[in-house]
């Protein structure tokens, strides 16, 4: 709800901050025929840039990294990389609202590698498992972590009780 009811003022401080208008986007973009893939951007910035619009708790912030890098939370990393992709912009600019008054502001760059990997993946998801009605089999945080090395990269070690419940789960 917060993330939604929120995006309004948030955009607003990135355009007072840089002197520009911020263009909305109210439709869904479905890229080079790609069936299967879609895309929602908060807001433009011409020429090719975007604008992903995040809110996030105290908590979670403590996983993002200096304002005026690449360093998001996971999930938006991979979101405002398969919107650049999909979009073919140069820049994405993804400010945060942290716990409705910490305002910050990160940049993320096209990484041609990653973007292969989302579509690769997503390619093979939708053939695999759309197309066939067959679900996906369960998958472990060690498989993940294989495919995309930058999701496991983890910004503390597990703990040993940590470690004691993952244990378990792998053995079920």
């Amino acid at each position: 709800y917060w993330g939604t009811a929120l995006e309004s003022p948030v955009a607003e401080r990135f355009e007072r901050d840089h002197q520009v208008v911020l263009r909305r986007c109210a439709s869904i973009v479905h890229p080079r025929g790609r069936v299967w893939q879609r895309v929602s951007l908060d807001r433009a910035l011409d020429p090719g840039g975007v604008v992903e619009i995040k809110t996030c708790s105290e908590i979670r912030a403590r996983e993002l990294g200096a304002p005026g890098t690449d360093e998001i939370l996971t999930e938006h990393y991979v979101q405002v990389q398969a919107q650049l992709e999909a979009v073919n912009a140069h820049t994405a600019w993804v400010p945060y609202l942290v716990a409705g008054q910490d305002y910050r502001e990160y940049v993320v760059r096209p990484e041609p590698e990653v973007q292969a990997a989302i579509v690769e993946a997503c390619e093979r998801f939708w053939r695999d498992h759309v197309l066939t009605r067959i679900p996906p089999a369960s998958d472990s945080p060690v498989t993940l972590a294989r495919i995309w090395p930058r999701v496991a990269r983890d910004r503390r070690p597990t703990t040993p009780d940590e470690d004691r419940v993952i244990a378990y789960y792998a053995l079920a």
